[in-house]
């Protein structure tokens, strides 16, 4: 009630009020990285490696579909327009020909061209003009000599496909999936035999079906002869992927030997070809799968590379007469996706997506760790915080890691980023970072994450510790840390957790100063003024420190507080609010300079480029916002400009550079450096 009223006397003032108001600087990029390798626009369905491995293609439910270079993550080719409906899958037919699959039920195909670029390819052409409305699933045996389509407009099953060499038309077979609903397939190495996921689709959800009835069944098919060789059946577990690891089969009348691995709610398990059993379970405590994969060794094992909907990676390898055995796991890698083997032997190589990106690992042959290949620099997700400091930049993400950055400005205006280090923050898969801040020399930083522990790290460089942490502190009942800070003369650490107490350091000894408790609300943010004189800590309220004494010097309850910023000379403090308002008010008294009301929803971030501009994001707007306090004492705050955003993301993050610039982070992954024309 009492913002509301604040905030309609200063619009009566600013209605009787005539005042000159000085320009407010525009603003242009002169950096951009976080990269786009890897990256698509709309949240990614489906990838496959070409026959050689060097071409990785990938869809996304925004109809797109980009050609990725698996060596540099570099992009090859797109099609010039996203389709007008979602695609779901795609493959290559032959290593320069792909068929993709749409959420109409249609499919298409392309043709990848030498000097780059994608062009439509004729189905007609290929021999497959028939199939073009029949089904939009669709999956290539190894080796290119057999289609599998989804042939759901008939029902559920599945149209089996011959691809002869000299694109004549092939047999047809059709295989009905029993009224269960496909859920995945899966080729023998060799493509001779075909595995059809299904599932009874009421009794996955919970909604019919009886105890005797099974829950999901993998029915497997020559494919050849279209004829079943062997079923697999659970009644309780559902299924939700599967891939061959060893297998024998010697054709039409012969049985089928060796294993296939399947995943699903009860984690991995690994079957029998010949009997049609379970023989192990493994992996039991990764929850759901959400997509595996499998590769012959060519020894009688295989190795398995699976992505679970809690976020785990993990390699697994499979032996015929012996149990599975985990070679490696990647707890910080948040893959939900997708995972797809590259076809090399000579070592373990798999891509995975995490909604709109794709990352690629690496495991040499006999080695226990993963190797990210190409290294691509950005945060998998939300980037929740930035910091700066002389030639030194650090993002915080909602993946768990700090990225740290070098800059360096040139003469003509622009200004060259280089990536340094990638840290892992908060090892939880399932927590982030919270925030980050650098000292003054950008020699050490601290970080906040969700797991409640705040930790110091050596960022020093030619420092042989560089990247290593120096110590870390967590809460007496853990909480999470919501924000942290270094006081601009380096001897004081600061963290606020979530159970209301603000935490004061000494930074060389971590010896803990003071404990104020009893702060009010839950999302905590904090910060030094530029002069450190002064420390504010805000949530539901502000209170706001003098950091000789640490006596509290105002409280402003009235305020919510998802982002603050004191002024660089400790005068003026800048506080987002939960009524979708930034306020300005005066350090000392505590009155009203500004108000800006029109926010589309709650600020998310603010920060002061100098005594009197500062610059503010809000939600549903693509940009931040350039405001000047001059001129506005007592009244609404003038409009200011708008810096949009180069690729229409929502800005989610703001810093200040020493030099002034703008630092920003945007929801489609970017971070931008902005020169304002102050």
């Amino acid at each position: 009630m009492l913002i509301a009223s604040l905030l309609f006397v200063s619009s009566q003032q600013l209605l009787s009020t005539e005042m000159a108001v000085p320009p407010v600087p525009a603003a242009r990029v002169v950096a951009e990285f976080g990269s786009n390798d890897f990256r698509h626009h709309g949240r990614l369905e489906d990838i496959s490696y070409s026959p050689d491995g060097t071409i990785l293609a990938a869809v996304s439910v925004d109809g797109g579909l980009n050609l990725w270079s698996s060596e540099t993550g570099g992009l090859l080719g797109s099609i010039p327009q996203p389709m007008e409906a979602p695609l779901f899958h795609v493959d290559f037919l032959d290593p320069q020909t792909l068929l993709y699959g749409t959420g109409e039920n249609r499919i298409g195909a392309l043709t990848y061209m030498d000097g780059g670029g994608l062009v439509a390819a004729s189905l007609d052409g290929l021999g497959l003009g028939d199939l073009q409305d029949s089904g939009g699933g669709i999956s290539v045996s190894p080796g290119g000599d057999f289609l599998c389509q989804w042939i759901l407009a008939k029902g559920e099953g599945v149209q089996l496909t011959a691809l002869p060499k000299d694109r004549s038309r092939g047999k047809r077979t059709i295989i009905d999936a029993e009224g269960f609903r496909i859920y995945h397939v899966a080729w023998s190495p060799g493509g001779e035999l075909l595995a059809l996921l299904t599932i009874n689709p009421l009794k996955s959800l919970g909604r019919g079906g009886t105890e005797d009835q099974d829950l999901s069944r993998v029915l497997v098919f020559d494919t050849t002869t279209g004829e079943e060789v062997t079923r697999l059946i659970s009644k309780d577990t559902l299924l939700t992927a599967l891939d061959f690891a060893t297998v024998a089969y010697g054709g039409k009348g012969t049985p089928a030997s060796g294993l296939l691995v399947t995943g699903g709610d009860g984690g991995l398990g690994a079957w029998d070809l010949t009997s049609g059993r379970m023989l192990s379970t493994f992996g039991a405590d990764i929850g759901r799968v959400a997509s595996l994969d499998v590769r012959n060794r060519g020894d009688g094992s295989s190795d398995v590379v699976v992505s679970t909907e809690t976020g785990f990676t993990q390699g697994w390898r499979v032996f015929a007469e012996a149990a599975p055995a985990k070679i490696s796991e990647l707890p910080e890698f948040g893959c939900l996706g997708r995972v797809s083997i590259h076809p090399r032997t000579d070592r373990l190589q798999f891509a995975g997506v995490e909604s709109t990106t794709i990352s690629q690992w690496v495991q040499e042959s006999d080695a226990k760790d993963w190797i990210e290949a190409p290294y691509i620099p950005r945060h998998e997700g939300i980037v929740s915080a930035l910091a700066a400091a002389p030639g030194r930049l650090a993002s915080a993400g909602y993946d768990g890691y700090v990225l740290l950055w070098d800059y360096e400005l040139e003469q003509d205006g622009s200004v060259t980023v280089r990536p340094k280090a990638r840290l892992l923050a908060n090892p939880n898969p399932q927590s982030l970072v919270t925030d980050v801040d650098l000292s003054t020399d950008g020699m050490t930083m601290v970080s906040s994450g969700r797991d409640g522990v705040q930790r110091q790290w050596n960022v020093s460089d030619g420092d042989e510790n560089f990247g290593t942490q120096v110590a870390n502190w967590t809460p007496d009942h853990v909480a999470s840390f919501t924000s942290t800070c270094i006081s601009p003369d380096g001897s004081i650490f600061t963290a606020v957790s979530a159970d209301q107490v603000l935490w004061v350091r000494d930074a060389k000894t971590g010896e803990l100063l003071r404990k104020f408790e009893g702060l009010s609300g839950l999302d905590f943010a904090s910060g030094f003024s530029g002069d450190g004189r002064y420390f504010a800590v805000g949530s539901s309220g502000v209170r706001i420190y003098n950091t000789k004494t640490w006596e509290q010097e105002r409280s402003i309850e009235d305020l919510g507080a998802p982002d603050l910023d004191l002024s660089p000379n400790g005068k003026l403090i800048a506080s987002a609010t939960a009524a979708n308002s930034l306020l300005v008010r005066d350090v000392a008294t505590g009155g009203l300079i500004a108000a800006w009301t029109n926010f589309r929803g709650r600020p998310s971030a603010v920060s002061w480029v100098n005594n009197t501009v500062l610059v503010a994001s809000g939600p549903n707007e693509a940009a931040f916002r350039i405001l000047s306090v001059q001129g506005a004492k007592g009244t609404l705050g003038q409009p200011g400009q708008k810096a949009q955003s180069p690729h229409g993301g929502d800005v989610q993050a703001l810093g200040v550079l020493p030099t002034g610039h703008v630092l920003s982070a945007t929801s489609d992954g970017f971070l931008h450096i902005w020169d304002l024309e102050l």
